[in-house]
């Protein structure tokens, strides 16, 4: 069923449409009217959902060996491949490289301390992808499923397992409400980005800049629709497959090569000295180590070499 839709002509392309237009709704409507309020809604369902996924894995007969699986370090694994591919999801699950965390940081307000904003970010990141772990691998290992689908594994393989459970379709469309939610606001973060560069920058109204773009990257999700075999032949691009290339190009350089100009930019642009201004709002009383702030932006581009051209 998953093969046949991603391989359709036009089905993929609709939803691409259909979502994209959800997007373009939500940030035409503003950071309070429309960012903010689905937020407020949706990061918390997706909690409450994960945990209960979470919940229910764990209890099913066999479910405890996922977390065994998830666990339990197996150090012959970490290679030098595996810390550049951790790297490379480090990047892309806080949004590191791509402006979001900056563009997000301009709407908090002057008082709110940026270094308690930034270690919530990571732990609430790190704990929920955790529990997504949780919920997902406690229920293939309980069923008997192959955790080494990638992918496939959302798409083919849990919905088979959800569907030899008691109650599964209750369970399967939670999943997927979640799935889609956390979708949604990815895909939200990401067109402020550019929307809110050329309000700022441009002149440009909201609601200009957001139909724009919104249709640039539609456009360019229908083209890696194709690319899986839909109804325009583009099954090749640099070698391989339209959306694998731009999935490679993405993280393997954009984001790494996005991370190590916002170090240079504080480094020799901005300054140190006026990135602990800003850095220093909400902590009065409290000081940061210039030498410090300079070895771990250094320290990202080191990283963020690493990361996007050594194999």
């Amino acid at each position: 069923m998953f093969n046949g839709f991603i391989t359709s002509a036009w089905s993929p392309v609709i939803y691409q449409i259909l979502f994209m237009t959800l997007c373009i709704g939500v940030i035409v409507k503003g950071v309070k009217g429309g960012i903010e309020k689905w937020s407020k809604v949706m990061m918390p369902l997706i909690v409450i959902l994960l945990g209960m996924l979470a919940v229910r894995g764990m209890t099913l007969p066999g479910g405890m060996e996922g977390l065994s699986f998830l666990f339990n370090p197996r150090f012959e694994d970490l290679t030098a491949s595996a810390i550049v591919l951790a790297l490379g999801h480090s990047f892309f699950t806080v949004s590191l490289g791509m402006g979001t965390m900056i563009t997000y940081g301009s709407y908090l307000d002057k008082k709110q301390n940026l270094m308690t904003s930034a270690l919530w970010v990571i732990f609430l990141d790190t704990a929920i992808a955790m529990l997504a772990g949780v919920a997902i691998f406690t229920t293939v290992f309980a069923l008997g499923a192959n955790p080494a689908e990638g992918p496939g594994l959302i798409f083919v393989v849990l919905p088979t397992v959800f569907a030899q459970m008691a109650g599964g379709a209750i369970w399967s469309t939670m999943f997927f409400i979640l799935l889609f939610m956390a979708a949604l606001t990815s895909a939200i973060s990401i067109l402020e980005v550019v929307t809110a560069y050329f309000i700022d920058q441009k002149g440009w109204s909201r609601k200009k800049a957001t139909i724009q773009f919104g249709a640039v990257i539609t456009v360019v999700g229908a083209f890696c629709s194709f690319s899986l075999g839909g109804g325009i032949n583009i099954t090749e691009f640099m070698g391989m497959p339209f959306m694998d290339f731009m999935d490679y190009l993405s993280s393997k350089y954009m984001l790494p090569i996005g991370g190590m100009l916002t170090a240079i930019f504080v480094l020799k642009k901005w300054g140190i000295s006026n990135y602990l201004a800003e850095l220093k709002n909400g902590m009065e009383g409290k000081n940061v180590s210039p030498q410090l702030v300079k070895a771990i932006l250094t320290k990202g581009n080191i990283n963020a070499l690493s990361k996007g051209f050594v194999q």
